[in-house]
């Protein structure tokens, strides 16, 4: 049992992200309850590239004498490409399209209209200025990779993604890159370009894609590709006392429905959704700080309820939705990605030092006229 305390109080209506922690003492509790808070915040994220990379930081070690300058000299260069795709990509263009029709309405508050053009303001404040500069500096790498006759055609974007979107471990490319399978085709042009500009005129052998292979199927390693741990969706109502815990149980086994029980009595933030969660990845999930915790609800059937158990000092009821046993591809499936991986490898040891040049001469060339105040950073480069 974890005796600690953190949380909002009953019935407060604070954001969770300014209530209030009081004094802790049981750390693993007091991470727990922040990595449930934060793993509901949708965000969108970077490029497949920055998936591939930390296979390429632990396969290059000692392939070549030179292999640390030429990637210290590469990962000068992704940091910019991944800004790129994260800035420019994501919200930026979201932020070029949002403002067509500005005067749309899009929410009414007592009669009152939020327009278009409102969230658009309200977006530009928040990020407007990175966001730009990511549309810059994405604008400047299709064009560099234009320069360099490394863009790929229609037919090759789309039997890419035909490749990528019927593999067993798409969903694991759609988490670890943060992206719906929609934004992520829509930006599958441009990281290809981004690969086609490293991999000219390398190669690798069938050694090399073994060894890319076998260092992704690691199950301690969340960011593998080829492997999916088993996983778990649950629901949860979080309560401050044994007594209502006694009395949210006594409801569940009259009948109640959970979701209803979650709204009227849960003090988590995911209350009005009916207390959904994440979903928890066995030995990767915050649940995993607490070993008998996880192993008790991996253990519960389908639509079965775990708790109350006590964790930070509040007192949790789990329901479980469904559960995803865990996958591991084999090489004939793995293989296509597994050859464009260990192509990338071989392609930035090469040629990630030029490329990085080459592509610092095309940005100090470009002109960058900015016509709009408050962006005059997009200049600079």
């Amino acid at each position: 049992m974890i005796d600690n305390k953190i949380g909002k109080p009953a019935g407060s209506k604070r954001p969770p992200f300014r209530r209030k922690l009081t004094p802790a003492k049981d750390k693993d509790a007091i991470w727990l309850k922040k990595r449930l808070q934060l793993n509901r915040k949708p965000v969108k994220g970077p490029s497949l590239t920055k998936l591939l990379k930390p296979q390429v930081d632990r396969y290059a070690v000692g392939v070549r004498k030179n292999a640390a300058a030429a990637l210290a000299a590469a990962r000068t260069l992704w940091a910019f490409l991944l800004a790129a795709m994260v800035f420019g990509g994501v919200v930026g263009a979201y932020f070029a399209h949002l403002h067509d029709n500005a005067k749309k309405a899009y929410v009414a508050v007592n009669g009152e209209v939020i327009t278009k053009d409102d969230l658009f303001n309200r977006m530009q404040d928040l990020g407007g200025t990175q966001a730009m500069q990511g549309l810059v500096k994405e604008m400047l790498l299709s064009q560099f990779a234009k320069s360099k006759h490394a863009c790929p055609t229609d037919q090759e974007v789309a039997a890419r993604y035909l490749e990528l979107s019927t593999a067993p471990n798409f969903d694991i490319i759609l988490a670890q890159t943060r992206r719906t399978a929609e934004s992520f085709k829509d930006h599958l042009p441009l990281q290809m370009a981004e690969e086609a500009l490293f991999e000219h005129g390398a190669s690798a052998t069938d050694d090399d894609v073994q060894k890319y292979y076998s260092a992704n199927i690691n199950p301690r390693n969340p960011q593998d590709l080829f492997y999916r741990p088993a996983s778990v969706t649950a629901s949860d109502i979080e309560v401050p006392t044994s007594s209502e815990a006694e009395l949210v149980t006594s409801q569940l086994n009259n009948g109640a429905p959970f979701s209803a029980l979650a709204q009227n009595y849960s003090i988590d933030a995911n209350r009005a959704s009916g207390g959904q969660l994440p979903p928890f990845a066995l030995g990767r999930s915050p649940l995993s700080r607490t070993p008998a915790i996880e192993a008790a609800l991996f253990n519960t059937a389908v639509g079965g309820v775990y708790g109350p158990v006590v964790i930070g000092g509040k007192y949790w009821i789990f329901k479980v939705q469904s559960k995803t046993p865990s996958m591991k591809m084999t090489l004939a499936q793995a293989l296509p990605q597994a050859k464009n991986g260990a192509l990338l490898v071989k392609g930035i040891q090469a040629n990630g030092q030029t490329i990085a040049k080459e592509f610092a001469d095309f940005k100090k060339a470009a002109t960058v006229q900015v016509f709009a105040p408050g962006y005059a950073s997009a200049a600079e480069r």
